[in-house]
């Protein structure tokens, strides 16, 4: 399941949706998605698309993925880093490069 938006203090109730991942984009803070369902279901997101990967610099982006790696790496169901909506077409290339590269590195550790 994708939310767009503010959803913290709705992160009770989707709980009880009986959905097995939650994919939140960046105005939900991943420590705080994780403490809520990490033991429910998957916690997914949330590399800010815009700001971040389309008009941030490749050091931004290394350094945002490496956050949401470290906020989201030992939730309980597992976690899966992803953008927090959808990219941009104009995004980088090197940007995307770096999303991926910084991904695989963190993801293996």
């Amino acid at each position: 399941m994708h939310i767009c938006g503010h959803i913290t203090k709705a992160l009770p109730l989707i709980g009880q949706t009986g959905a097995s991942a939650l994919s939140v984009d960046q105005n939900v803070d991943l420590e705080i998605a994780k403490q809520e369902l990490g033991d429910q279901m998957v916690i997914m997101g949330n590399v800010d698309p815009v700001a971040v990967l389309c008009q941030g610099s490749p050091d931004l982006v290394a350094e945002k993925v490496k956050a949401c790696y470290a906020k989201g790496k030992d939730s309980p169901k597992g976690f899966i880093l992803r953008p927090g909506c959808g990219g941009p077409y104009n995004t980088p290339i090197e940007n995307i490069k770096t999303y991926l590269q910084v991904a695989r590195e963190e993801g293996v550790k």
